[in-house]
């Protein structure tokens, strides 16, 4: 992997494909995966995006619009805000920190063997398979990499970009749950402090599952609190198409991790 000119991890040959080594990082520890316990959904991805310069008025008077404030500035573009958070915090670094945990390197070389053999089913790690996590984030490594990284693929920082997506989604939607039950306000700051989280920022930076399992967690909880709302006000039932997402958070998050995503749920409804 290209990850600059201070550390370079090794690349060796065996069975006539290149490897990806981390040097020195053999028994480097994971970051807790139990980031994914953080409230957060999935299901839209890019929807959120057409909301980032949209002004919108907080359900709360005494936060309406006021030029001479910077938390009513902030309030009048709350995604804007975030994006803008999240990228300060995932952006240094993806393309210079070497392989930060061992099984990023296997993921990285699964998916770059993949790019190379054009084989996107059977996930494999030299010449040994590797069956431990389903195939989801390989695809998505590869649409990465493939698309914006030149052969021979090596570039860390490719890999990484669906874990950096996944973290700014996650965000937004902790904000969209915390604007439903409550305001603006409190959408806000949860989703500020989500972000600013070191977990998550580890996690941002890392080219593994469980960044992205967070933004389908968070992606289906956010749809769960349109249900939630419209029961406990006797409103009617969201559309038909809230279902439908909801069924696609979880089908993403079950191709990223397996069936995780239904425990998350599950706590989420009952």
């Amino acid at each position: 992997l290209t990850i600059g000119p201070a550390t370079r991890p090794h690349q060796t040959s065996r069975g006539g494909q290149n490897e990806i080594r981390q040097p020195g990082l053999h028994k480097s520890r994971s970051f807790n995966s139990a980031a994914c316990a953080l409230p957060c959904v999935s299901a839209l991805y890019l929807y959120p995006f057409r909301w980032l310069t949209r002004a919108m008025q907080t359900r709360r008077s005494a936060a309406a619009y006021d030029s001479s404030s910077l938390w009513s500035l902030m309030l009048a573009h709350p995604r804007a805000v975030l994006v803008t958070l999240c990228l300060l915090m995932y952006l240094p670094g993806i393309a210079t920190i070497p392989p930060l945990d061992r099984d990023e390197s296997r993921f990285t070389q699964a998916t770059k063997q993949m790019i190379e053999t054009g084989d996107f089913i059977e996930i494999r790690f030299q010449e040994e398979p590797r069956n431990k996590k389903p195939v989801g984030i390989h695809w998505m490594q590869s649409i990465t990499a493939g698309w914006l990284s030149s052969e021979p693929h090596n570039s860390i920082w490719a890999y990484r970009l669906p874990s950096l997506i996944a973290g700014i989604l996650a965000t937004l939607f902790v904000f969209g749950i915390g604007r439903k039950l409550f305001d603006d306000e409190e959408g806000l700051i949860s989703a500020g402090l989500l972000a600013s989280c070191v977990l998550l920022i580890g996690e941002a930076h890392i080219a593994k599952t469980d960044a992205v399992l967070l933004a389908c967690v968070t992606g289906a909880q956010f749809l769960i609190a349109d249900f939630f709302l419209a029961a406990r006000q006797g409103a009617e039932q969201p559309r038909l198409r809230y279902s439908a997402l909801l069924g696609l958070a979880t089908g993403i998050g079950m191709l990223v991790k397996g069936p995780m995503i239904l425990f998350f749920i599950g706590i989420s409804v009952f």
